[in-house]
């Protein structure tokens, strides 16, 4: 203050001098009073102004000592003349006097000091402003983001003096932001080493697919990115991909389903497709794609479906199949006033020509007659197999008896055409009998009865003749009644008998478990077929009676053979679907081993396909009542009934039987081959125990064993036989259980 009072005096004195005129003093008095004045104000204004600079200078600094960021001043060789303690303190862990003198690229690390020192060098060719983010260190040796920017401090000869600036810490920036960087990466070696394709799509463009899609559509890396995914579709009209698309993305369904999809040289394949609605910032049509190449899958589910509705033989539908088109059939005539006609064809004395040609001749010989039959016939008619050499022709659509006569003349026609087999010729003939819908049946079981009652009709006027079904044929009605009749009386009096067929573990030979089969021997009419009483049981609701009956009988048995020391061995027994649908089942199976003592593991209900496909749910929640109460359950004559292989992973059963008409060809017929490996690899995969039906040969036994087929059962091992013969065999040693019985023990004390 003293400094401008003296220079204020100096300049008033100065300008006195200079410019005053010879004047007497008391004009000299006056005018040096009003520069005092004068200078008294400028003094007061001077004092005035310094304290508003002293004042702003520290609200400055204290606006700058409170900062969160770090303020520094460096001079021209980037050392700190300046820091804001506080701040460097709180981000850099040190106290300003440790700073001061420093050069600030001391603090950064590698690269980051490398960036600020050029900058530096930058500012001093060509003054201006620099920015700089970089890794420093903490005191304590922890890294530190910050994001510095300064301007260039110059002298008045523009020469570069220093630089003053700010350092904001943005570790939590930084660190997320390397966070982030590490998940994306994540999610991309994630998503391309998917073995599933997944693709982002947005407004109906394909954003980002993973590695595995390219590869599944063959496209070349990079080349999915905005492709259409019309373009993925493997069908014609892709109007069904776009309603996917748009249902998906409005929320209003979630598709997963298998679809037919293509690839880039125009192949199709099946896919499991998912699609989910995907939220994605600056995108509202947004839906992610998981697809899964399941065409082996597929291709082995339709073989075995294919397997389930058509004869493996012939090709031709079977039973089940043809069951539903009837059903079918039934409804169309209904609805349109129609008829429709039903031919049971049975070749004449083939057993006679398949004994003499053998069974892979006789093979050759129903497949021929099978083609014949298709090719005769119109393409909307149906041939199926009912089963050996007994084929069915549905003629939808006929507008009288003559029609289908016609049809029948064709086709015994064909049928008698000489069949070339290895090298000779062979002539068979047929029988038909022929059934009308409405006139001979309203129901598909009265159409088939009547028509094979008439064929029968056929075959006894000489054979290779048809015959139209009639009111006469009714007598074989008529014994059907006597026969259902005399049943009924020997399931009451216990006339029946309970043989037993061996089952054979194939790995070790010996036999592991007997199948219980109802036998009947009546006193006029002799030993009748099971084939025969069997149907005629089922149909006169008798089976539920018989079925339990037999399941008393066997348990009665079982316990008589492990008195005998062969208590390893269990017991097979059949169920029917009137069986499987009796409320109080479990409990009368409950009875039946506690009345005899049996560990119920060994009892086995073995249920057929056909059975257990007319309820399904109803059928699952039955067997898991029965496996609750320790009971096995196995699924017999597995690939003729129709099953639905989706729910077989629900099923609590533990043995698959493979149905002998698979096993009859193994291991020359390549058809039943791939579908016996196909059952067997998928019960193994369900760690189900299978057996196959109907072993006759040593190379099916060997041809079994390889692929690792558990069980085997045939006549081989040997036929049904009563409780005592079984004993019998059971006595040899190649029979004996691993286990070493009481019985045994007893033999060896005596021996």
């Amino acid at each position: 203050m003293i400094m401008f009072e003296g220079i204020g005096r100096r300049r008033i004195a100065s300008r006195s001098l200079d410019e005053a005129p010879v004047r007497d003093a008391s004009s000299d008095r006056n005018a040096l009073e009003r520069a005092n004045a004068t200078l008294k104000e400028e003094l007061a204004r001077c004092e005035s102004a310094l304290k508003d600079l002293q004042a702003n200078e520290t609200h400055f600094r204290a606006l700058v000592e409170t900062s969160g960021d770090i303020v520094f001043h460096v001079d021209s060789k980037g050392c700190f003349t300046y820091v804001n303690g506080a701040a460097v303190e709180a981000i850099l862990g040190y106290r300003a006097e440790e700073v001061i003198g420093v050069p600030i690229t001391h603090f950064a690390t590698g690269a980051s000091a490398q960036a600020l020192d050029d900058e530096l060098f930058k500012l001093t060719e060509t003054p201006g402003s620099m920015h700089v983010d970089g890794e420093f260190l903490h005191q304590c040796g922890q890294p530190v983001y910050l994001s510095i920017n300064a301007i260039a401090l110059c002298n008045s000869d523009g020469r570069f003096v220093g630089a003053s600036g700010t350092a904001v810490d943005v570790s939590e920036i930084k660190t997320a932001e390397i966070l982030l960087r590490q998940a994306l990466s994540e999610q991309h070696a994630i998503l391309d080493s998917a073995t599933v394709g997944i693709a982002i799509v947005e407004d109906g463009r394909i954003a980002r697919a993973n590695a595995e899609l390219e590869r599944m559509f063959g496209c070349t890396p990079g080349s999915a990115t905005g492709m259409a995914v019309e373009s993925l579709c493997g069908v014609d009209d892709c109007a069904q991909w776009r309603s996917i698309v748009a249902n998906a993305v409005n929320g209003r369904s979630l598709f997963d389903n298998d679809e037919v999809c293509r690839r880039q040289d125009g192949s199709r394949f099946w896919c499991r497709v998912a699609v989910r609605p995907f939220t994605r910032t600056g995108s509202e049509n947004t839906t992610i794609w998981v697809l899964h190449d399941v065409t082996d899958r597929k291709q082995k589910e339709q073989a075995i479906e294919h397997a389930a509705l058509h004869d493996t033989l012939t090709g031709l539908p079977n039973r089940a199949l043809l069951s539903d088109r009837l059903e079918q059939a039934i409804k169309r005539a209904e609805r349109t006033n129609t008829k429709f006609g039903v031919l049971f064809v049975d070749l004449d004395r083939f057993k006679i020509v398949n004994d003499s040609i053998g069974h892979d001749g006789g093979d050759q010989l129903l497949r021929t007659v099978a083609e014949r039959l298709r090719r005769r016939v119109r393409s909307a008619d149906t041939v199926a197999r009912q089963g050996g050499d007994e084929f069915i022709v549905m003629l939808p659509d006929v507008a009288s008896v003559a029609d289908v006569e016609r049809v029948a003349k064709d086709i015994l026609a064909e049928i008698t055409a000489p069949v070339s087999i290895f090298g000779n010729d062979y002539v068979v003939t047929g029988s038909i009998g022929m059934s009308i819908y409405p006139d001979h049946g309203s129901d598909a079981q009265s159409l088939l009865k009547h028509a094979d009652a008439a064929m029968y009709r056929a075959k006894a006027l000489g054979k290779n003749t048809y015959r139209v079904f009639t009111k006469e044929l009714d007598q074989q009605a008529s014994e059907d009644i006597q026969i259902e009749n005399l049943l009924r009386s020997a399931i009451e009096r216990e006339e029946l008998e309970v043989f037993y067929q061996p089952r054979i573990e194939l790995a070790t030979g010996r036999v592991c478990s007997l199948e219980a089969l109802a036998r009947w021997r009546q006193s006029t009419l002799g030993w009748v077929d099971p084939c025969k009483f069997i149907p005629i049981a089922e149909r006169a609701g008798l089976i539920g009676e018989l079925g339990d009956w037999v399941l008393r009988r066997a348990c009665r048995d079982l316990g008589q053979l492990t008195d005998l020391g062969y208590g390893d061995l269990g017991v097979s027994v059949n169920l029917s679907h009137c069986q499987l649908t009796e409320p109080g089942l479990v409990a009368k199976v409950r009875s039946a081993l506690q009345e005899f003592s049996l560990n119920p593991r060994r009892l086995e209900l073995e249920l057929t396909e056909t059975a257990i496909a007319r309820d399904v749910d109803q059928a699952v929640q039955i067997m898991e009542c029965l496996e609750r109460a320790g009971v096995s359950i196995a699924i017999d004559d597995f690939g003729t009934g129709y099953s639905s292989l989706s729910k077989l992973k629900c099923f609590p059963i533990r043995t698959l039987k493979i149905d002998r008409v698979f096993v009859s060809s193994l291991p020359h017929e390549e058809d039943d081959v791939a579908i016996v490996l196909a059952i067997i690899a998928m019960a193994k995969r369900l760690r189900i125990r299978v057996i196959a039906e109907g072993v006759e040969t040593t190379d099916q036994r060997q041809f079994l064993i390889q692929h690792e087929c558990d069980e085997g059962q045939g006549h081989l091992f040997g036929r049904p036989m009563p409780l005592s013969q079984a004993i019998e065999a059971l006595a040899l040693p190649h029979s004996r259980p691993r286990s070493i019985t009481a019985l045994d023990r007893k033999r060896r004390r005596v021996a």
